[in-house]
Order: C-alpha cells, then sequence, then structure tokens
C-alpha cells in the first residue's frame, strides 16, 4: 500500500437504525390508503403481509398471483442502477424465487 494512502483517514460511519411498522401501525397504514388506487392498497398489503423485498414487489405481474391456490410465484426482481436503468433480473436469492402464500385478507384485495 503507498505510504500516501496509509495517511488517509477513513470516515466514519454511522449506521442509522432502521425503522420499520408495528402490527399496531397497519390498520392506521392501511386506513390512509382507503381512497388510493388498487394497484397502491396492493403493494402496501402485500408489503406488509408477504416479507417480499421492494425489488420484488415491483417485479410482480398479475401472471405471478394466483387466487385459486392463493399463492404469488416471484420470478424476477426490478432493479435501478444509474448506468442500466430500470431493469427486471433473477431475484436475488434461491429462495426468493419461489411461491409464497397470498394471505387470506389480501386475496379479496387483489380481487378488487
Amino acid at each position: 500500500m503507498p505510504a500516501n494512502v496509509r495517511k488517509v483517514k477513513r470516515p466514519k460511519w454511522n449506521q442509522t437504525e432502521m425503522k420499520v411498522y408495528t402490527r399496531e401501525d397497519f390498520p392506521v397504514l392501511l386506513a390512509a390508503l382507503e381512497h388510493e388506487p388498487l394497484i397502491y392498497r396492493v403493494l402496501v398489503n402485500l408489503a406488509l403481509v408477504s416479507g417480499l423485498r421492494q425489488g420484488e414487489l415491483l417485479g410482480l405481474t398479475w401472471d405471478n398471483v394466483d387466487l385459486d391456490t392463493s399463492t404469488i410465484t416471484v420470478t424476477q426482481s426490478l432493479s435501478y442502477t444509474i448506468t442500466e436503468g430500470l431493469q427486471l433480473k433473477e431475484p436475488k436469492t434461491k429462495g426468493s424465487k419461489a411461491q409464497k402464500p397470498l394471505q387470506a385478507k389480501l386475496s379479496p384485495c387483489c380481487a378488487s
């Protein structure tokens, strides 16, 4: 390692605590979406109950939703980079590329 590089001080990195919604927050959030378009209600409901990553949610199409078996199949993920823009890609992990149960409470929301 060059001598001038050894003299450079590393910047301090403070990891901020992630803020997450609690179960008590869900009804308030869903009530706020009551008059919003269906797509927003479905995405927020899915985010709350599925555990899917943001890119996996945004990569879903109606072909991925099976209301008869109450499942969602994740086959792609939407990602963005400055150089490539928006792109649909394979999910991050093999575990992500699987069928997920569609919560009973969510099925009516999707069928609206």
